[in-house]
């Protein structure tokens, strides 16, 4: 008997699917809204709620009036969607600032919260990138990934796969740097995927993912605006295991119920 019980529970499970769930950026936002403090509804995105949160840090030691980090060029936000493409994906989200001390000390930072726990996610950063003018490098992109609030992605190389243009950075912080691949202007443009990292979290269950986005101090310069963003998120949903013990139970108690006379 027993025996068929755990034979019935494990057909019972094979016939309940995970679900599947996206983070559309244009289809959750409207161009050039902003996303901070923002929540995505389970019913945008199909299975389970992200929240948004965000973070703006910055000291002062560049010997201005105020700090040293400011929104991208005359754009009032550091976080919002995008309709349009970089990195060769159309829709993202953004984040953008210009930093005039090239300081990884300031810094934007996201965190994506999941409601439920989710497998199977997978995304990317896009045009994580490093300016050169004239062989001077003005600027270089840096990003810092930890999921579930704790773990840095580069423990696991598994997780995640560089274009050509990026690579592990030398500040000992645990960050991807952008790398310019010509002489003069930038290394990546909106059709190219070259600067962008993409990331798969395979069977591992991921809660949130924080992305932390700063210049690193090898830039003497930082004259203008920098931008990366964050493409689409697709996931999948398997039954929480409290589901799968009160199957298990309504499986048992059917065959009890068998057995009385």
């Amino acid at each position: 008997m027993l025996r068929n019980v755990v034979t019935a529970f494990a057909v019972l499970l094979l016939c309940i699917p995970a679900s599947a769930g996206t983070l559309v950026w244009e289809n959750a936002f409207a161009d050039e809204a902003d996303i901070s403090g923002a929540t995505v509804d389970a019913a945008t995105t199909g299975d389970v709620q992200v929240d948004i949160t965000t973070a703006v840090v910055s000291d002062q030691d560049n010997g201005g009036p105020g700090p040293d980090q400011s929104p991208f060029s005359t754009n009032p936000l550091y976080f919002k969607a995008e309709h349009a493409t970089t990195g060769n994906h159309a829709g993202y989200g953004f984040l953008g600032f210009d930093n005039t001390a090239d300081d990884p000390a300031d810094y934007l930072e996201i965190r994506l919260g999941f409601s439920t726990p989710v497998g199977g996610l997978t995304f990317s950063l896009l045009d994580i990138d490093q300016r050169s003018q004239l062989g001077t490098r003005d600027f270089i992109d840096a990003v810092i990934v930890t999921y579930n609030d704790g773990p840095n992605v580069l423990s696991n190389p598994a997780f995640y796969s560089l274009g050509p243009n990026v690579q592990v950075g030398d500040e000992g912080l645990g960050e991807f740097e952008g790398v310019a691949h010509i002489a003069d202007g930038e290394a990546t443009f909106n059709g190219s995927t070259d600067s962008n990292i993409d990331f798969d979290f395979g069977t591992t269950n991921v809660s949130s993912v924080t992305i932390r986005y700063f210049t690193t101090d090898d830039a003497p310069a930082n004259p203008s605006g920098q931008l990366m963003g964050i493409s689409d998120l697709v996931w999948t949903v398997v039954p929480e295991p409290a589901t799968a013990s009160l199957l298990l139970a309504g499986v048992i108690g059917l065959a009890a119920a068998r057995r009385r006379p």
